[in-house]
């Protein structure tokens, strides 16, 4: 009975080391595909990961900080775990303000961030489009 138990936690430890290796893979893929666009990038979710901790997921924030993504999270958002949730941004100087808010009904706290705004002024112009009539115009129109 105690070989069959290892056998199985041996098993499922392949398996996960499998699915983690399998999903830190396609996460980077998709984090390239974002990249490759030159944007601001915002990335928020719930990756079970613990940033207060630095050896915790070290191959996730490895991935994160490779592509220019900061966690702007600095509090746990979990009320029975120390793991946060993630808001991320390669720009982090464009966050305004990143809460954490108890929701009351849920073991998450509620995230959320504000962003700055890149309002970009342009000149005016001055446009003459009633010279520019007349010109098409034959004189013999008018």
């Amino acid at each position: 009975m105690d070989f069959l138990l290892e056998l199985f936690n041996i098993v499922l430890q392949i398996l996960q080391t499998i699915f983690v290796q399998n999903f830190n893979c396609k996460y980077e893929l998709m984090l390239l595909a974002v990249s490759s666009e030159n944007k601001e990038c915002l990335l928020t979710g719930d990756m079970n990961c613990n940033y207060l901790v630095n050896s915790d997921h070290k191959d996730l924030k490895t991935i994160l900080a490779s592509f220019g993504l900061k966690q702007l999270i600095t509090s746990p958002t979990r009320i029975a775990d120390p793991d946060n949730d993630i808001i991320c941004s390669n720009v982090p100087q464009n966050i305004y303000s990143v809460k954490a808010i108890s929701a009351g009904l849920s073991n998450h706290e509620l995230i959320g961030c504000a962003c700055k705004l890149n309002n970009v002024k342009l000149q005016p112009k001055n446009m003459n489009y009633l010279s520019k009539l007349c010109k098409l115009q034959s004189p013999s129109i008018l």
